[in-house]
């Protein structure tokens, strides 16, 4: 059995869930969630608040955390991403509680789950095994999926910070999500669309559980807007050749062209993960279904904003370009010094820009390790406290608030493009997408 250390003095307790957590470098809010402890009054710049600390909280010498992360598959350079954010928060967070005297260390135990819900449920297995409770991911819903029954019947917490798909949204189940599901997305994909004037969609998505969500929210809305889709054209995820697709993707854009009478008006949602690129290139090297598809309007999503993939590629990428293929992705309201200190250390580290989900896995970190610092090493006690937490918490995604079903609420999606920057293919911000007011703004040259 680990070594466990307890609480029994205010002062500790109150250092715990203080207001001011200096080593984060943002503010914590602890409200009230249980009447056992010692009411105590606080005050930090811009507040005061009483609030109940828990005292004789027992915590392991080493508070594991488990990281499932797409380090290879569809998803690869978004899980580089997030290793090393996580990196960071592990970093950050030791010597916090170094400094703070609190005779715990934090330690990141890191899985690659190939984005592949088999393997995903093997490392959860394995990392269970080891005794740990608490997981950062997996990244996709079709991971989340499959894993997520296990994680209910052996009392695991996962905190996701992109699974997105809408039939994951269930209350009180042992799955946290640090993104809006994709009932805000089709929206906002679905808005995005017609503010650029495209009158007729034509759909190609992955076929799994986010594929085919987020396909029938785009779909739904747009129809709902006023507009006009085709049939929806999916793929296997694992496919290694797009032939086939791009060949029915010419032949529905063209019928598309032919109604509306101008390509302009045209618009391709692509729903992939990474391998976007490999269906992109498909294009390109056919000139007939290039000069074709080269004159409507590409939008994608989460599943491929800032994917370095997409980059790597000059042809894929100035497609992209000349497309100005439009991407969501949910993203911090605004910047903070946060944002830009992991923003910058992931810079460093892997010379690009992270993703937003990185953001996301920044803070699942913190907000986890806050929870387990409050109420010790126990998951129904963190479910029930962690949305309380993120109540207060502003990190490196901002505020946060998480609906019922354990998701995050809906705020903002940032409009993503990639674009030549002083001679170099880069992914940019284009615009925003504000989810109370449904509406869209965009920089000139990406109208």
């Amino acid at each position: 059995m680990a070594q466990t250390s307890t609480w029994l003095t205010k002062g500790i307790a109150l250092l715990i869930v203080g207001l001011i957590i200096g080593i984060a470098g943002g503010y914590f809010l602890y409200p009230a969630v249980s009447p056992v402890g010692i009411t105590e009054t606080v005050t930090a710049p811009g507040a005061t608040q009483t609030i109940t600390v828990p005292v004789g909280i027992s915590l392991p010498s080493e508070i594991k955390i488990g990281a499932l992360l797409t380090l290879s598959g569809e998803l690869k350079t978004f899980g580089e991403n997030h290793q090393v954010a996580l990196e960071l928060a592990q970093q950050e967070a030791n010597a916090y509680l170094q400094k703070a005297g609190i005779p715990s260390t934090v330690k990141v135990y890191v899985e690659d789950t190939a984005t592949d819900p088999n393997t995903a449920l093997q490392k959860l297995q394995a990392l269970a095994a080891q005794g740990i409770k608490f997981y950062i991911g997996p990244l996709s819903s079709a991971e989340a999926r499959n894993i997520l029954k296990y994680a209910n019947d052996n009392g695991l917490l996962l905190f996701s910070q992109s699974s997105t798909a809408v039939d994951l949204a269930i209350p009180g189940d042992n799955l946290f999500r640090n993104a809006p599901n994709d009932a805000a997305q089709g929206i906002a994909l679905a808005v995005t669309m017609k503010t650029v004037g495209i009158q007729y969609v034509v759909i190609i998505h992955r076929n799994d559980v986010y594929g085919k969500g987020l396909a029938q929210s785009v779909k739904d809305n747009f129809l709902a807007l006023g507009g006009q889709t085709s049939e929806l054209i999916p793929y296997d995820p694992k496919a290694t050749e797009f032939t086939a697709q791009v060949a029915t993707l010419v032949q529905y854009v063209q019928t598309a062209i032919n109604q509306v009478g101008d390509p302009k008006k045209v618009g391709v949602e692509l729903i992939a993960f990474e391998e976007a690129a490999l269906l992109i290139k498909t294009i390109v090297q056919n000139p007939q279904y290039d000069q074709l598809l080269r004159q409507v309007r590409w939008f994608g999503s989460d599943g491929t904003a800032d994917s370095a993939k997409l980059t790597e590629d000059p042809d894929v990428a100035k497609f992209c370009a000349d497309t100005k293929f439009l991407n969501t992705i949910t993203a911090p309201a605004a910047e903070n010094e946060i944002t830009q200190k992991v923003k910058n250390y992931v810079k460093q580290r892997l010379g690009r820009e992270p993703d937003s989900y990185a953001y996301n896995v920044y803070d699942e970190f913190w907000l986890l390790l806050w929870s387990i610092l409050t109420v010790g090493y126990d998951v129904n006690k963190v479910k029930q406290i962690l949305p309380y937490v993120a109540q207060g918490y502003v990190g490196a995604s901002g505020p946060i608030a998480f609906e019922d079903s354990g998701d995050r609420a809906p705020v903002a999606y940032v409009l993503r493009v990639i674009d030549n920057i002083s001679g170099n293919w880069q992914w940019t911000d284009a615009g925003k997408y504000i989810h109370a007011t449904k509406s869209v703004t965009l920089l000139d040259k990406y109208k």
